[in-house]
């Protein structure tokens, strides 16, 4: 017999030996694409973001993200002008404290979040260059008082509307 078709006592033959490589070798691979996975940011987390407290004489308190870069005070509450993402024109959102309910609301679907339920209605009207123009109006009652949110957007994909329902879900009345 040949001294390279020899064994020794307890090695593995050819295609132990071969399968035994390639189980490593897959191994490694399996390693590798862990270890990047994990280095990825987690798509189920949101970035962190710097939240501002904004309090109107009215006792709407608002809190706000870096998505908003400009507010203006209104008599019944804020307009928020907020940094453009896909939106090319409009991209703002009031919120106001009012006495009474918004005609019609009652017919909007409904969501609750937190325990408190929110009416809202989404609107797309054609637009321009700039895409379609959507509203967004979320409300809910708050004691006595009604916490309206109009979030108005001119964007060529729908937008999430997102901003909108983290200052309504978050606003307080003190």
């Amino acid at each position: 017999m040949p001294e390279s078709s020899r064994r020794r006592e307890g090695e593995p033959d050819g295609a132990r030996r071969a399968q035994i490589w390639h189980r490593a070798r897959v191994n490694r691979r399996l390693a590798l694409a862990l270890l990047a996975l994990l280095a990825l940011p987690s798509g189920c987390e949101r970035p962190r973001r710097h939240v501002v407290r904004l309090a109107h004489e009215n006792g709407l308190v608002l809190r706000y993200d870096d998505r908003v870069e400009g507010i203006v005070p209104t008599r019944e509450g804020y307009t928020l002008s907020l940094t453009p993402s896909d939106s090319r024109a409009i991209n703002r959102i009031g919120v106001r404290l009012q006495a009474s309910p918004v005609p019609g609301a009652e017919a909007w679907d409904e969501r609750t979040l937190g325990g408190r339920r929110y009416r809202f209605h989404v609107q797309r009207d054609e637009g321009g260059s700039g895409g379609d123009e959507y509203t967004a109006i979320i409300a809910t009652s708050i004691g006595p008082r009604w916490l309206v949110a109009e979030h108005h957007v001119q964007s060529e994909n729908e937008p999430d509307f997102d901003v909108a329902w983290d200052l309504i879900r978050t606003a307080e009345v003190r």
